[in-house]
């Protein structure tokens, strides 16, 4: 039986995440690492965060891609359209999670 939770928590980052199309990951293993930081960072999610996932996705798939670059200071624009839909949707989900 699947675990209703992690479902909820999904379809709250899916929602949320709606404002960065076309970054916004409908499915796979980039959707559940961000899923993982919205349920364990929530609010103290960081750009950092969002570049490790993101690298950690891709390290397999698509090894040249640039997220596979160490992360640096400078703000990269959809880590933090990312970074923004995980807290938000951290914030909405512990206020009707049960």
């Amino acid at each position: 039986m699947p675990d209703t939770r992690i479902m909820r928590a999904q379809a709250t980052l899916l929602t949320a995440m709606g404002e960065t199309k076309p970054h916004a990951p409908r499915e796979g293993r980039l959707l559940d690492l961000y899923t993982v930081l919205m349920l364990v960072k929530g609010e103290e999610c960081s750009t950092e965060d969002v570049h490790d996932a993101s690298a950690v996705a891709r390290q397999r798939e698509q090894p040249g891609h640039p997220d596979r670059e160490p992360f640096s200071d400078r703000e990269n624009s959809v880590a933090l359209l990312v970074r923004d839909a995980i807290r938000s949707a951290a914030d909405q989900f512990s206020n009707v999670a049960v």
